[in-house]
């Protein structure tokens, strides 16, 4: 073997290596900020808690706090309180996608009756939220800002006015509101 071919041979050996280094590097120093990690809330365990403070905890401690977080949770599961499913509305100017809203949305209705009707309606409510936000957008989002939560919350209520009619739902929780723009 002449002399080139050994130092070619070499420096693509290191080039491969440094490939396989960036690799790596890239992969855990420059991650999407999108990634989820949990990390679990001591305060969420009553038993941690517990023993965090020196304590043992009882049975009785135990079924308290997760009678208490079933109690919790049944609000946005049982009347008066129901949820949407995410509704994902992309922005289109002059025939261009420039970002997506993603809306988790909950809403407390004012009877049982105005509950069962918006339970019925459920797939209309969602629709008419849709369309209203998707249409409206031509004229609510400037591209130099993200589009304000107080805005995207008016016209949600009033797109739920014209669905259910007026005085069915009292107040309307914005659960997530992730506003993306789209890379050019």
């Amino acid at each position: 073997m002449s002399a080139k071919k050994i130092i070619i041979i070499v420096g693509l050996v290191f080039v491969l290596i440094g490939c396989i280094f960036g690799g790596i590097w890239a992969y855990n120093n420059l991650r999407s900020p999108e990634v989820f990690e949990f990390t679990p809330d001591p305060r969420e365990n009553p038993k941690a808690q517990k023993k965090s403070k020196g304590e043992q905890s009882s049975e009785s401690d135990v079924k308290d706090e997760t009678q208490k977080r079933e109690d919790a949770l049944k609000l946005f599961l049982e009347f008066p309180y129901f949820r949407l499913p995410m509704i994902i509305v992309p922005v289109v100017r002059d025939g261009h996608v420039h970002a997506f809203l993603h809306l988790r949305i909950a809403m407390k209705a004012n009877g049982r009756e105005s509950f069962q009707r918006a339970k019925v309606l459920l797939p209309r409510l969602v629709d008419g939220i849709y369309g209203d936000l998707y249409v409206s957008f031509g004229n609510l989002w400037n591209m130099r800002s993200d589009p304000k939560v107080s805005v995207i919350k008016e016209r949600i209520f009033s797109a739920t006015e014209k669905v259910l009619g007026h005085k069915h739902i009292e107040t309307i929780y914005i659960r997530e509101f992730i506003f993306k723009r789209t890379e050019k």
